[in-house]
């Protein structure tokens, strides 16, 4: 066993031997120069020629990186100053179209109340007519319940408050007739041809009137002539 073991390292022994010899050997090289790159003296923490090279093409990239975020920005605030312009103008417009709405809405309703009419207790008046109205339609059907309340509010709007009445439908007029032309000068026609309508009715129940009065004194005329009595006498209830 141990004759063995010993032929084995002896083996081993001379197969590196062999192994080691085959190999190139390195050998230094006295002759090198170390510092044969460096072709002149270089202190250190100074740039060298490349680094002098490399330097203003950084500053051309820093350069160029500055301008495109300062163009960027200077965009961006632009954009921003913009959309708040904007937002003033339309806050302005705005603003200034609800004034002067306001202004004419509270212009109009003082033109068109009559001084002389006093609103307190008046309007109190013309509140009660228009719930008299619902009162009396709240078991009707529903144009019943739109119609009643309507004319009881104008009826008590006309009685208690007449100059502001016919103030308020005269400036109602003249709005239809601007913003409805079509429509206003259907109505007038038709309000026209009512009135024209009612006044020949009149006319004609006048001529009837007259024509009957006519036709009675005739008969009166004919009976005294034919019969001797008159028809006007009096009769007297009296006993002789």
């Amino acid at each position: 066993m141990a004759s063995r073991l010993t032929k084995l390292g002896l083996t081993f022994l001379g197969s590196s031997a062999l192994y080691f010899n085959s190999q190139a050997t390195i050998k230094n090289d006295s002759k090198r120069n170390f510092y044969q790159d460096n072709t002149q003296d270089s202190v250190p923490g100074e740039p060298t020629k490349v680094e002098e090279l490399q330097l203003p093409k950084l500053i051309k990239q820093e350069k160029e990186t500055t301008s495109f975020l300062q163009e960027k920005v200077k965009g961006a605030r632009i954009q921003l100053s913009h959309y708040l312009e904007e937002s003033k103008k339309l806050y302005l417009n705005g603003s200034n179209k609800y004034f002067e709405a306001e202004r004419k809405v509270t212009g109009t309703l003082s033109s068109l109340h009559d001084k002389r009419e006093e609103l307190f207790p008046n309007s109190l008046y013309v509140l009660t007519g228009l719930l008299s109205g619902l009162v009396l339609s709240r078991r009707k059907n529903i144009l019943a319940r739109v119609t009643f309340p309507l004319f009881t509010g104008l009826i008590a709007f006309k009685v208690f408050l007449p100059s502001t009445f016919a103030n308020t439908f005269s400036w109602l007029d003249g709005v239809e007739q601007a913003k409805l032309p079509s429509v206003y000068s259907t109505q007038t026609a038709l309000i026209k041809g009512t009135e024209s309508l009612v006044k020949e009715t009149e006319n004609l129940t006048a001529a009837n009137a007259k024509k009957v009065n006519e036709y009675y004194e005739s008969a009166k005329l004919t009976v005294n002539e034919y019969t001797g009595l008159n028809v006007d006498q009096e009769i007297s209830n009296k006993k002789k």
